[in-house]
């Protein structure tokens, strides 16, 4: 993508982007080389039989950043512009039994906001939201749109940027003025 037709906003939130990316990286290698070192530790400290069940403990241990902090979302995830085709609700029937001394039933429904779109490249993106804040009033994205999804960024960010109208916050999903560069609520900034 060329980075001089850029404007400022978009370019500072690519500097966001990479900045979410570069910090996965960072805290995906300590807490490798934490676990790494304690498994060599645990090599010279403890005897051959009990090394097995040390080692499948430090493996559960070293993939814990992969499923808490979502890193995998975050260094696998790619950037594209797309155009939004087709934008609608999902109602989930969430069925929830409990036994304990009494029987609690909810059955409640959830509300998602599933946004399709066609890539640049032709590749077909459904995106699913359960945020409400894509959903006030009515979806946030809107068919014909153009998005820019960015790596690391969970909301596309709708293009052009308009200075005059609220956007969503691309990491959190609150509502920010785009002029303001920074999200009140993550303290995210891209300026």
């Amino acid at each position: 993508m060329m980075q001089e037709n850029l404007s400022n906003e978009e370019k500072g939130l690519y500097i966001l982007s990479r900045r979410i990316v570069k910090k996965n990286i960072i805290i995906t290698s300590v807490w490798s080389a934490i676990c790494l070192f304690m498994w060599i530790t645990s090599i010279i400290l403890f005897p051959f039989d009990k090394l097995i069940s040390i080692s499948v403990f430090i493996l559960i241990v070293l993939l814990l950043p992969l499923r808490l902090l979502k890193v995998d979302k975050v260094l696998f995830d790619s950037s594209y512009r797309a155009t939004v085709t087709d934008v609608d609700y999902i109602t989930e029937n969430n069925t929830v039994l409990v036994i304990s001394f009494r029987t609690i039933r909810d059955n409640s429904d959830i509300v998602k906001a599933k946004v399709t779109c066609i890539r640049e490249d032709g590749k077909k993106e459904v995106l699913i939201f359960e945020e409400r804040k894509v959903m006030e009033n009515d979806i946030y994205y809107k068919p014909g749109d153009t998005v820019l999804k960015l790596k690391g960024l969970k909301f596309p960010i709708k293009l052009p940027i308009d200075p005059s109208s609220r956007m969503l916050c691309p990491k959190c999903g609150s509502w920010v003025h785009p002029e303001a560069c920074e999200c009140g609520y993550c303290r995210s900034y891209w300026n």
